[in-house]
C-alpha cells in the first residue's frame, strides 16, 4: 500500500498513520524521483522539488539534534575534516557539525561472528557537556551519548 504524504510546516508526513508520522531523510535521484527509507515519496501525484527535500531534511536534522540534546544519546555520523585533519561528528545531512578533541583506535571482538573489527572512540564537547561516541566496523556511523558529570 502506498503512503499518502503531505507537507506539514516543511516536513513531509504520512497522514494515513495516527498520529501522522514524519518521513525519514529523503534523497533526490535526478531523473528517478525522491526516495525515503520506505520507498518513493510523492505529495499527491506531484514529485517533490529539490527545495522541498532540502527543507524537510534540514528540519528533520534539527529535530534529531534537539532530541539528542534532550535525551543525551543519538546515532550520528563521523568523518575526517579535509582542512584540519580532525574528526568531526555530524547529523545525517551535515547541517550540524562538532569537532572531536580526542580519538582512540582499538580492536573490538564480535562474539557472534568470532571476528575482530576496528573500534574508534571519539570525544567532543557540546553545550558545555562532554560526549563520547563509539564507532565499529567499516561504516561512518557513531553512537554517541552524554558523559556523566562528577
Amino acid at each position: 500500500m502506498k503512503a499518502n504524504y503531505q507537507i506539514d510546516h516543511g516536513l513531509i508526513v504520512n497522514t494515513e498513520t495516527t498520529p501522522p508520522t514524519c518521513c525519514g531523510y529523503i534523497f533526490n535521484f535526478q531523473g528517478h524521483g525522491t526516495f525515503a527509507p520506505d520507498g518513493k515519496v510523492k505529495v499527491g501525484d506531484a514529485e517533490l522539488t529539490e527545495r522541498e527535500v532540502a527543507e524537510h531534511n534540514r528540519l528533520l536534522g534539527e529535530a534529531e539534534w534537539g532530541a539528542m540534546l534532550k535525551h543525551g544519546r543519538a546515532v550520528l555520523y563521523f568523518n575526517k575534516d579535509k582542512d584540519s585533519g580532525r574528526y568531526t561528528v555530524t547529523n545525517c545531512v551535515g547541517t550540524k557539525k562538532v569537532y572531536c578533541y580526542d580519538s582512540r583506535t582499538s580492536l573490538h571482538f564480535t562474539p557472534n561472528t568470532y571476528t575482530r573489527v576496528e573500534r574508534m572512540d571519539l570525544w567532543f564537547m557540546l553545550d558545555g557537556s562532554r560526549w563520547h561516541g563509539v564507532h565499529l566496523g567499516d561504516n561512518c556511523i557513531v553512537r554517541v551519548k552524554r558523559c556523566k558529570t562528577k
